[in-house]
């Protein structure tokens, strides 16, 4: 029988327990480090996110923290041999009826009919600080119609493969929740934009960054967005690839978010020299010239010094 006990040590992954259950740190699908997964201790180890509202069965829930096909995962917890009338038991089972399905992992996505890309520099843009060089190196799209009418379309690639894009409303009418659409099933916390880039470039340095627009401003120093706040694990892991050339990162994540960036930084500190960009309060990448970004390179600070600076302040309060 699976030992969970072994594999979650293994894994190095932060949990505790609780009565019948085990609450994962962080969860492997939407990457929130908010004790909010849940897997049941008893077999067969259901768990549920009660961020993203997620639902895995145990083999789902190895195949999201190794990011490894479904396939795989079932022949690694329950062997190589197991019967059809085992697999039969993997299906979709309660959980609010959001179990994931990962079996179509290799399935080819494509932009939607409607999804036409985007040969100007539109005014929603424009106002953003976005040029036509920008829009050309993020292959920036558009939809007038369908699901996502209304909205700039900013694709996710990896190793060259569209893995998923974000829509963006341009109107300002969108209710809010809606402001934002993506592709069914496109997992964000998997991926970063602007990874093939500097990965392809073998860029000496990156900057950790938000969201899309935060890249976008400051995309000619190998910006990388993690699409929030948190690092999630399997970004974690990309980042590592990129560490046999990136040496330096720069921290470009909300200035209000002390505590994150210092986690981030200290988890990251092991790997790269980290540097936090000097960004205003009240203020962001994505709110920022690229002049301005410029200079936040030049005056970063080493993290070591800002760490310093954070625990005199902690002491004080």
């Amino acid at each position: 029988m699976f030992n969970i006990y072994k594999y979650l040590d293994s894994r190095g992954l932060d949990y505790k327990e609780s009565d019948e259950e085990f609450i994962l740190r962080e969860c492997p699908v939407c990457g929130k480090r908010k004790w909010k997964f849940y897997i049941k201790s008893s077999h067969p180890y259901l768990s549920h996110c009660f961020n993203c509202k997620i639902g895995l069965n145990l083999a789902q829930l190895v195949s999201e923290i190794e990011c490894w096909p479904i396939r795989k995962s079932i022949e690694y917890v329950y062997g190589k041999d197991v019967r059809e009338s085992k697999l039969s038991k993997l299906k979709r089972k309660s959980m609010k009826d959001v179990i994931l399905d990962r079996s179509e992992e290799n399935t080819i996505l494509n932009f939607y009919p409607e999804i036409i890309k985007l040969d100007h520099v539109h005014p929603y843009l424009k106002s953003r600080g976005i040029t036509k060089d920008i829009i050309n190196f993020y292959d920036l799209h558009i939809a007038y119609d369908g699901r996502h009418k209304d909205r700039i379309i900013i694709p996710v690639y990896q190793d060259g493969i569209l893995k998923g894009w974000q829509g963006r409303d341009f109107t300002g009418k969108q209710s809010k929740g809606r402001k934002i659409l993506s592709p069914k099933g496109f997992k964000k916390s998997r991926y970063m934009l602007g990874y093939d880039s500097c990965k392809q470039k073998k860029a000496k340095y990156a900057v950790l960054c938000e969201g899309p627009f935060d890249a976008m401003m400051a995309y000619k120093h190998n910006s990388l967005a993690i699409f929030g706040k948190e690092l999630s694990t399997a970004q974690f892991n990309l980042l590592l690839i990129l560490s046999g050339h990136v040496k330096t990162l720069y921290i470009g994540l909300d200035p209000e978010e002390v505590e994150t960036i210092n986690e981030v930084s200290k988890d990251l500190s092991l790997f790269f020299d980290i540097f936090v960009l000097p960004i205003p309060k009240g203020k962001d990448l994505g709110d920022s010239t690229q002049k301005e970004i410029d200079g936040y390179i030049k005056n970063a600070v080493p993290y070591k010094n800002k760490l310093e600076k954070f625990k005199k302040r902690k002491l004080n309060e």
